[in-house]
């Protein structure tokens, strides 16, 4: 969307009425100028020169085309050292001095302007020729364009060693230098009257309805020749001032952005200045948000502004946080959108997606634009309990149950919430462990009765035969013997007091009296035992489940 303040012209030619109307070049801040129709030969205004294409009549070597003036010697842009080392040449195809170069065919019209850059007497005198003419009408704040030709007048010859072929012009408005055109080039013969002539223009800033143009030749050369014959002559011809119209500005056409695309808006027009929305001024604006966006664009007294309409697609794909999954679960990952397709990480198209076990999942829904979203889901295994079997104690042996296990928390009767319960009376103990994955529960029934021993260890023995007990092996005397239950599964060790282990029983039959039995002897080494005290360590199950254990005392080995 386009739209334009400042210069603003409207231009009514109604060429079948043939009769003078005013054509009005209406700015919204000032009105330039007016003129007549028949006027339009040059399609130019007041603010330019006349006489553009500097015409006039040759009369020697000081003729100046008409309503133009010399710039003076004596001007702090011209480098003359003498009134007479000031005045440039009206020129055309027959002179005015074929012999030292000062002639040649115009750009346009019957004449062109001609002007010297030379110096003579090892630099005492310096030829510095130029043109000037005071120019009404500008419009203050606007930017104008000064359009001209030029070309290398004088070029090369042996007899004057004119060896300076290339040039350019100096221009000035009032005093201020606005620059210095790009240089021409010539090769042609000395009095050569066919040029090449170059387009050149220069663009300045009005700050006043009136100023002074100046031109003066501009010698490249370092230093300036010092023969005046041979020194640069520039030509110049056609000369114009055209308002300059802002160029066209165009940031973009409304759009539509993907979520997190960052858009630059760029009104870049080198000389101006900017004011955005929001008040910024910078030649960019980055956008990441949906809404309007405008910009003005001030050129001198001209200004042009345009707008963009900015939308983000609100797509969303968000398949949630990290999760766990319970063993034997599944769970939906949902990524319906309106009008959108789907790719999930096993390729899979459909808006849904079912995980029943752990893995990293992801999925891309497009519509206009793209949008991944990835979840990691871990396995929670179902907590398992084991209590063991139901159990016997004896009076004074404390059983320890133990359901410790992982991201739990525990419940026991009598609502203790730990991880291990002690045993010390007959019973039924219940716990329930219970996680994100639900609850079990595990029980055990424990009795506990007053016996002096379910498989009673001797406190001595002596394995050479002599002494308080007549066998020469400890054994285990087994009292469920007797019952209809009987052990099934015992582990009995013997440890010296360094805590070595001397002896182990693995089997009834290696301790269980009367069979096997410990001798006294190392368990590796088979190296006889010391006198002293050992201690014994005892585990073991009947055949109906009970537990007996583990239960510890000491025996003592006499010699």
């Amino acid at each position: 969307m386009k739209s334009y303040s400042g210069e603003q012209v409207s231009v009514y030619l109604y060429l079948q009425r043939m009769m003078i109307r005013l054509i009005q070049l209406q700015f919204m801040k000032s009105i330039v100028c007016f003129f007549l129709l028949f006027s339009l030969a040059h399609n130019t205004c007041a603010q330019n020169f006349t006489n553009n294409d500097l015409n006039g009549i040759i009369s020697g070597f000081t003729s100046l085309p008409t309503d133009w003036q010399a710039v003076p010697f004596t001007d702090i842009n011209c480098q003359a050292t003498h009134w007479s080392t000031a005045t440039p040449d009206l020129t055309d195809s027959s002179g005015p001095a074929p012999s030292t170069g000062i002639v040649g065919n115009p750009y346009s019209g019957i004449t062109f302007l001609s002007g010297l850059h030379a110096a003579s007497g090892s630099g005492a005198t310096i030829y510095h020729e130029g043109i000037m003419q005071t120019v009404s009408g500008f419009n203050i704040g606007c930017y104008y364009s000064i359009n001209f030709f030029q070309a290398v007048v004088k070029q090369y010859s042996d007899t004057w060693d004119a060896t300076d072929s290339t040039g350019s012009w100096a221009v000035y408005v009032d005093d201020n230098l606005i620059g210095l055109t790009a240089i021409s080039l010539s090769s042609a013969p000395y009095a050569s009257t066919s040029f090449n002539w170059d387009f050149r223009n220069l663009i300045f800033k009005a700050l006043d309805s009136t100023h002074t143009i100046k031109f003066l030749p501009f010698d490249d050369d370092s230093p300036i020749a010092n023969v005046p014959f041979g020194g640069l002559r520039m030509g110049i011809d056609s000369i114009y001032i055209i308002p300059v119209s802002i160029p066209n500005l165009d940031i973009g056409n409304d759009t539509n952005l993907c979520p997190g695309v960052v858009l630059t808006l760029d009104a870049t027009i080198t000389g101006t200045s900017y004011l955005w929305q929001d008040n910024s001024t910078n030649p960019t604006l980055s956008v990441s948000q949906t809404g309007t966006y405008w910009v003005e664009v001030s050129y001198g007294c001209s200004v042009i502004s345009d707008t963009i309409i900015v939308t983000y697609s609100f797509l969303i794909n968000d398949l949630g946080n990290d999760t766990t999954l319970c063993s034997g679960k599944s769970l939906t990952l949902d990524a319906t959108a309106s009008n959108a397709t789907y790719l999930w990480q096993d390729g899979s198209i459909d808006p849904t997606f079912n995980v029943s076990q752990a893995g990293t999942y992801w999925v891309e829904v497009s519509d206009t634009c793209s949008v991944s979203d990835t979840i990691v889901i871990s396995d929670i295994q179902i907590p398992s309990i084991e209590l063991g079997h139901d159990t016997i104690l004896c009076t004074g042996v404390m059983l320890t149950l133990d359901a410790t296990t992982t991201d739990v928390t525990y419940l026991w009767q009598d609502n203790s919430t730990n991880s291990t319960f002690s045993v010390t009376q007959s019973g039924t103990y219940l716990v329930q462990l219970t996680s994100i994955c639900g609850t079990i529960a595990d029980s055990i029934i424990v009795e506990v009765i007053e016996c002096e021993c379910s498989l009673c260890v001797p406190d001595a023995f002596t394995p050479n035969g002599i002494g308080i007990n007549v066998n020469d092996r400890l054994y285990i005397f087994d009292k469920l013997g007797y019952s209809l239950d009987a052990i099934q599964d015992i582990n009995f060790k013997v440890f010296n007091r360094w805590g070595e282990l001397v002896f182990e029983a693995k089997k009834s039959s290696e301790i269980i009296y009367p069979e096997g039995g410990w001798n006294g002897l190392h368990i590796k080494s088979g190296k006889k035992m010391e006198v002293g005290v050992y201690v014994w360590l005892l585990r073991a199950q009947t055949v109906n489940g009970v537990r007996i254990g583990p239960v510890s005392g000491n025996v003592s080995l006499i010699r």
